[in-house]
């Protein structure tokens, strides 16, 4: 992260703002927080601890986060069917030619 954005938007606010399970917290921001910092565990962690996320963020989350992570996500955060099966198969532990175009043939 560069000057500009420490400044901006201060890693620090962004995470108690998390924490606050009573803060609202609009989808277009905790997308920036996942484009801003990735692989912050932090900001992660305070993620999966909201009470309530976006279906779209939670399907992001799933590509950032350990298994242990993404089992806590997702029995925190329920997601549709549908998308329930595309989480799956972009577990990482699957060869990449299993979630690329192969399986598009079984559906």
């Amino acid at each position: 992260m560069n000057a500009i954005q420490a400044e901006i938007f201060p890693k620090d606010s962004a995470t108690r703002q998390l924490r606050d399970a009573g803060a609202a917290v609009p989808e277009t921001l905790l997308s920036r927080l996942l484009d801003d910092f990735p692989g912050d565990q932090t900001i992660l962690e305070a993620m999966i601890a909201r009470p309530s996320l976006p279906a779209a963020i939670v399907l992001r989350l799933t590509d950032l986060l350990d298994p242990a992570q993404r089992a806590r996500l997702l029995a925190r955060h329920p997601v549709p069917a549908g998308m329930e099966r595309e989480i799956h198969k972009r577990d990482r532990g699957r060869p990449a030619w299993w979630t690329g175009h192969l399986t598009a043939m079984f559906r």
